[in-house]
């Protein structure tokens, strides 16, 4: 097998396009489980407000939802029904979740030794957690209370918006008819739209896949002293033309943070969250990764002037 520095230009980008594929895969088959899992909870979570909520609101003769007292005691009822329902199938389905980020976290120190790169400070940084579990919340493979992990298992927005949506049609005098079948699409969805769980679920657990990786990738390259990457990951029709101009290039870290914040094409300059080009690369949803490599392996993947002070 030849040493990786005496690959071609085209096969040294075809092994870390290899290995960016590999770590793709891995990401999205946990976050098909997680989908597969929220789905099922969906389900689940609207046969019980069914069976124990809906049937028992007030309605007038015309068949309207009443504002009455008891139509909103109901409404806390409903509260708590949903958090006897989250304990025992979310706090299930996400337990996995950590064992998957830490599946990610070896993937990415895999690729440093499959590049070949110094050993023992490969090993040591990829032994070495400390700072991913505690973005995480976690101690090993245990979830630590009221860190992220916890908190993304409370699905309080999830609660916040079912409850907002019976207040609406209690206070609006909705249908009980009109009420239950937007209440089917609201929790499970339809072929237009996805239910809340998965809605919520997507939202942040691809997003956290994507950063624990960068986290612990910035940590290597911290460690090797790697100051140039390559930007990769797979175009599709919905790639935005931030990531679309810069997917297959060479970049410096000095380039992405001094040039990528102000990029005409980056998504959410004009929200209040900071942004952290080598962590967050196209923000939201972004399906890119960033992919460290030496100096010498810049120069023949097309950029010179990184041998210049080597």
């Amino acid at each position: 097998m030849p040493n990786i520095n005496d690959l071609t230009a085209r096969e040294l980008s075809g092994k870390i396009g290899e290995l960016s594929e590999r770590l793709e895969r891995r990401i999205n088959q946990a976050v098909d489980r997680l989908d597969g899992d929220a789905k099922a909870m969906e389900k689940e979570l609207l046969r019980l407000i069914l069976e124990k909520f809906v049937g028992r609101l007030k309605v007038d003769a015309d068949g309207k939802i009443i504002v009455s007292p008891r139509n909103l005691v109901l409404v806390s009822e409903l509260e708590n029904l949903f958090l006897a329902y989250r304990s025992e199938f979310v706090a299930g389905s996400l337990r996995p979740l950590s064992g998957e980020y830490l599946d990610i976290i070896e993937m990415t120190g895999a690729y440093y030794a499959e590049m070949e790169f110094t050993e023992n400070v490969v090993a040591r940084v990829a032994e070495s957690n400390a700072a991913i579990e505690a973005r995480l919340g976690l101690d090993g493979k245990r979830v630590i209370k009221d860190g992220y992990l916890y908190r993304l298992g409370q699905t309080l927005e999830v609660r916040d918006r079912l409850k907002n949506f019976v207040l609406n049609a209690i206070t609006t005098g909705a249908s009980l008819k009109d009420f239950t079948e937007g209440l089917k699409v609201k929790v499970v969805g339809n072929k237009d739209v996805d239910g809340e769980l998965v809605r919520y679920f997507r939202q942040y657990a691809y997003d956290t896949f994507n950063q624990v990786h960068e986290v612990k990738n910035k940590e290597f390259a911290e460690a090797l002293g790697l100051q140039w990457f390559i930007y990769t990951g797979s175009i599709i029709k919905t790639t935005r033309k931030f990531c679309r101009k810069k997917a297959g290039k060479v970049f410096s870290t000095e380039e992405a943070e001094s040039n990528w914040p102000t990029d005409p094409d980056l998504i959410g300059k004009k929200r209040p969250e900071p942004y952290s080009p080598l962590i967050d690369r196209g923000r939201w949803n972004c399906r890119h990764f960033i992919k460290y490599i030496s100096a010498p392996m810049a120069v023949k993947l097309g950029r010179p002037e990184a041998g210049k002070n080597n």
